[in-house]
């Protein structure tokens, strides 16, 4: 472990980034084969672990601020990998909250960056389950848990208006109905962002909060447009 955190540090040094990223990543990788066993005495096992996950959380943040900078998208591809592998490999680490929502927003960067529609709509979509999963994790403060979810309805939102396969539903005729229409099934994309409605009525708990009336019409207005009128 030890030999491979100064490959990593030489190479972060002087290497290219998606070198640095890689001996990075086989820093950790280094670290959770160990883990298991009883290869290392218990000192040099708390080393190897402080040094893998100070350099994974460390360096995601160094090419996330950097990106923020430049507008480098590929600078933002290497701050979300290297926050993957910190949320994968330290799930009790002092970080992994923020990194949580560091990572979402990486995405979401990403998201708005894309020129291509199809890959666009992917990555709202994961930006969307990312933020969810910081707010179902319940560990950041109110003000980060607040936005997150808020994120993740925008993200839905989002993924729905700029996706190719969403086809529009023809206006009213402004004549009444002669019978109450049938209800429709709501399509399975349309029932992720009903879910982000609900963790965010669920979770944001203040009743002076600005956004959650809205969230809760935005609930009910989809089930209006899919004649789910008892809902």
């Amino acid at each position: 472990c030890l030999w491979q955190y100064n490959i990593a540090v030489a190479t972060v040094a002087g290497g290219k980034n998606e070198e640095k990223v890689a001996e990075i990543s086989n820093l950790v990788k280094r670290y959770t084969t160990l883990k298991g066993g009883k290869t290392l005495p218990a000192t040099e096992m708390q080393e190897c672990r402080e040094n893998s996950e100070a350099m994974a959380g460390e360096y995601a943040r160094v090419y996330h601020s950097e990106a923020m900078k430049t507008l480098d998208v590929n600078l933002l591809a290497h701050a979300e990998a290297l926050y993957k592998v910190y949320l994968d490999n330290y799930p009790d680490g002092a970080d992994y909250a923020n990194n949580q929502f560091y990572f979402a927003d990486t995405i979401w960067f990403r998201a708005e960056k894309s020129k291509d529609p199809r890959l666009q709509t992917e990555l709202w979509e994961n930006a969307a389950v990312a933020f969810t999963d910081v707010v179902k994790s319940g560990k950041l403060d109110p003000k980060l848990m607040k936005e997150a979810a808020y994120a993740s309805v925008l993200a839905w939102k989002n993924a729905l208006n700029v996706d190719p396969r969403v086809k529009s539903t023809p206006p009213e005729d402004g004549k009444a109905y002669d019978k109450v229409p049938e209800p429709q099934e709501i399509p399975a994309r349309e029932m992720k962002m009903l879910e982000a409605f609900d963790i965010y009525i669920e979770y944001i708990k203040d009743p002076k909060d600005d956004e959650l009336v809205g969230m809760k019409f935005m609930k009910a207005n989809m089930y209006w447009r899919y004649n789910q009128f008892d809902k």
